[in-house]
């Protein structure tokens, strides 16, 4: 079989190959006569079919050479030990990450331990070429190598056995709410709506805690009230939005696994399973997201939490792909720590600020020196202790923004209670900095 392939494989890149007419190329491969024209539509066609064929023979996930064999340990832990002969590129051999793929391993669930990886002698070689429309036109073509490389790969999953396909088919299962059409007229102002640590699918019983109650669906409720109410304000306020800042994640949601448990793996009172919670939420940030983008153009993006910095990633993903045509939404990926949006002579920075500690007061003019530079009013938000404090130093007011969630059993027992339940809104004047707070109070009677 392997031979066969190589044949293949020069028969692929012979069709490739410049220099030779595309009549006489035809004739020579084929046995087949045609005129000047002729030769250069058939071969056109051949160079297509030759590409793809390449294309297909460099997958491992369709062909599979015969040393390919596989050797997998696994282990109490949920981790395993998979040993392999597997074609890579050399840039490849450097990206555990593309390892992790070629070994049949999604990065979203598992993370690496270890990666042993030892080049062989054998190698296939490659040559792609690009050509136009009517195959008179080729450029030279572009030679890459698989070598074939032993692999010890060593991965654990990162958030128990939840799957892509589950992910899948919660997105397949979100409707869009009806909104007739988008209108706004420009503005000179930055909306900021930062809903910090709403911890969806938190599970609240007065009975335990002697606070008021919360489940998925008064956090729903509270949730759109307050965006409501804030875009209220905005209009009865005559204010002219220019864009509008919707940072995600920070304990949106209250869990990052299927068992119920936080990021570290700390079981927490939940109302109801993962799926269920993960959906609802996601069908929540996409109304909310319809709901701004009639105002202005809404920037998306996402700043971890402790409680789920994997959920909200992957929330994060599937909006990216739900509004990448979009014109007014614009979802950023990505997983650094802190988050940074300048607007005029205005720097706001996002982070959860937990792990920092006094670090923080440092990291603005370090990671956006440039941001640092341009601006004079600067704030750095961040959420987790559940209620406002600000202090100002260097240049910098540091502000911890409020949340909607009341104490569960474990926050009444030890006395963290008696803090305002409130959404936080910034409204930002591109020369003068921070113009109002807009504060929603948390309501749970439903208004929509």
């Amino acid at each position: 079989m392997t031979n066969n392939i190589h044949k293949l494989e020069e028969l692929f890149n012979d069709i490739l190959a410049p220099g030779e007419k595309p009549e006489d190329k035809i004739y020579r491969l084929f046995k087949k006569e045609l005129g000047a024209n002729n030769g250069r539509k058939y071969l056109s066609g051949a160079k297509l079919l030759a590409n793809q064929g390449l294309e297909i023979l460099s997958d491992e996930s369709v062909y599979k050479p015969d040393f390919a064999k596989e050797e997998v340990e696994f282990k109490g832990d949920n981790s395993r030990t998979v040993k392999k002969d597997i074609y890579l590129t050399e840039d490849e051999a450097a990206s555990p990450e593309s390892i992790m793929k070629k070994m049949g391993f999604d990065p979203l669930l598992w993370e690496v331990i270890s990666c042993k990886v030892t080049r062989g002698n054998y190698d296939v070689t490659l040559k792609l070429e690009s050509i136009d429309v009517d195959g008179k036109k080729a450029s030279e073509p572009k030679t890459v190598t698989n070598y074939k490389y032993s692999v010890v790969l060593s991965v654990k999953p990162i958030m128990g056995y939840l799957t892509t396909l589950d992910l899948e088919e919660v997105f397949s299962n979100i409707v869009f709410p009806k909104i007739e059409d988008y209108k706004y007229d420009g503005g000179n102002k930055l909306l900021e709506l930062p809903f910090f640590d709403v911890h969806f699918g938190k599970y609240a019983d007065p009975n335990e805690t002697g606070q008021e109650p919360y489940n998925l669906e008064i956090a729903e409720t509270i949730f759109k009230n307050a965006i409501m109410d804030i875009l209220s304000k905005v209009d009865a306020y005559g204010l002219d939005i220019m864009r509008i800042v919707f940072p995600i994640g920070q304990d949106f949601f209250h869990f990052d696994t299927i068992n119920g448990t936080t990021t570290s793996g700390t079981p927490v009172d939940t109302d109801g399973k993962w799926h269920k919670v993960f959906e609802k939420g996601v069908e929540v940030l996409i109304w909310a997201i319809e709901q701004l983008r009639v105002v202005a153009p809404v920037d998306v993006f996402y700043v971890a939490g402790n409680h789920d910095k994997a959920m909200s990633y992957y929330a994060t993903v599937g909006l990216y792909h739900l509004y990448r045509e979009s014109e007014n939404v614009n979802v950023l990926l990505g997983l650094q720590p802190r988050r940074y949006v300048k607007f005029g002579k205005c720097l706001i920075g996002f982070s959860h600020g937990r792990k920092e500690g006094k670090r923080i007061q440092d990291m603005m003019q370090l990671e956006v020196p440039e941001y640092w530079g341009e601006t004079q009013f600067r704030e750095m938000h961040m959420g987790d202790l559940h209620h406002e404090a600000s202090d100002e130093g260097g240049g910098v007011m540091y502000r911890r923004i409020s949340s909607i969630t009341p104490p569960d059993e474990w926050h009444a027992e030890k006395g963290y209670i008696g803090a305002q339940r409130k959404v936080m809104a910034f409204v930002w004047d591109a020369n003068y900095g921070l113009e109002l707070i807009i504060n929603s109070l948390a309501n749970s009677e439903r208004k929509q």
